[in-house]
């Protein structure tokens, strides 16, 4: 063959195969579309829903494939119940209702129906309804308050008690356990919404509190309802952990900062100027260093086994930490531990 015309089939031959390839490649995208033309909202939030109503949704699937497709089953959690038809049908919409039965459900909703079709190269996917089932009487945002606070401050917490019921409902009574925690109460909407309003008093002293409140009503389905209280009171000098505890370490792993050292947080909560000016321990193989947090107002204290100088066994002693507050001079945290 002359190779002018040799030439000439060459070309003609790469040019069909550069055509054929970009046939091929539109066809399979082609034919990825298809397959992912399945479009969804797959999350609905239905708000917050009182204990015992019905609570249903219709999602909308569409289907925008050529081909009708058919549904193997629909898997749902534990309160849901799914109605479908059997077929999304080409081009078109198929729905789907989720009906939540709440009468046992409390808190948050996290309810769900995972729909699986008969095309194995299909994924499945899910459809989820999310939102809070709130009791007929109901606290919020909560049946129980914290205090993380300093002596000396009267922080104060707000509760809700709201009447879901068809009939009004009247607060009898409200009571206490422990005096360190004192509740108002005030009308909202007669019958419907009462506010608490819970403050701890600024002469309870240092350490943890507990107490509940009773709310007496006069409703025959809920007579009493109970908010448990919590309480964690610092001095206004304190520290992040009142012992240093190593627990149980094996000797082997002393080198490794994770295990063989702990860290104390030195905190001032109220005022300006703090400084921690020295700390020291006194067993022998333990080092201490002292570092600035927040300058003026807290300091990290580093405890640190000495893997060259450690023993293995029981050992105990003390973290003294000095400061320049003349209230709080020093500080001593026991410290515990066990060599293996």
């Amino acid at each position: 063959m002359p190779r002018g015309k040799g030439r000439k089939a060459a070309l003609v031959a790469g040019v069909t195969v550069i055509v054929l390839v970009g046939i091929a490649f539109a066809v399979y995208r082609a034919w990825l579309g298809a397959r992912d033309s399945v479009s969804y909202d797959a999350e609905f939030d239905v708000g917050k829903v009182v204990q015992g109503e019905q609570v249903e949704h219709t999602f909308a699937v569409r289907n925008e494939s050529p081909n009708d497709l058919a549904v193997q089953r629909v898997l749902t959690s534990y309160a849901t119940m799914a109605t479908f038809d059997s077929i999304l049908p080409a081009g078109s919409e198929w729905r789907v209702k989720l009906s939540i039965d709440t009468r046992n459900l409390k808190g948050a909703l996290n309810e769900f129906a995972k729909v699986e079709l008969r095309d194995a190269e299909r994924s499945p996917f899910v459809l989820r309804l999310r939102g809070r089932v709130a009791p007929p009487v109901e606290l919020d945002p909560r049946d129980r308050v914290y205090f993380f606070t300093v002596t000396g401050e009267a922080p104060r917490e707000e509760v809700f008690l709201i009447n879901h019921l068809d009939r009004p409902l009247e607060i009898v009574d409200v009571t206490c356990s422990n005096p360190a925690f004192v509740v108002e109460t005030e009308v909202v909407e007669q019958g419907r919404e009462y506010k608490l309003t819970v403050a701890l008093t600024p002469a309870t002293p240092v350490g943890r509190h507990r107490g509940t409140i009773t709310v007496t009503t006069d409703s025959p389905d809920y007579p009493s309802l109970d908010i448990q209280l919590r309480a964690f009171v610092e001095d206004i000098v304190s520290t992040s952990v009142q012992r240093v505890d190593f627990a149980r370490i094996p000797f082997d792993a002393l080198d490794r900062k994770t295990v063989s050292e702990k860290t104390v947080l030195v905190k001032k909560h109220r005022g300006e100027d703090f400084q921690v000016t020295a700390a020291t321990a006194d067993v022998p193989f333990l080092s201490v260093k002292v570092a600035a947090d927040e300058p003026g107002q807290s300091y990290l204290i580093y405890v640190t086994i000495e893997r060259d100088r450690a023993e293995r066994g029981e050992f105990e002693g003390t973290l003294l930490i000095e400061t320049n507050d003349s209230d709080f001079p020093r500080l001593e945290l026991p410290i515990a531990g066990i060599i293996l």
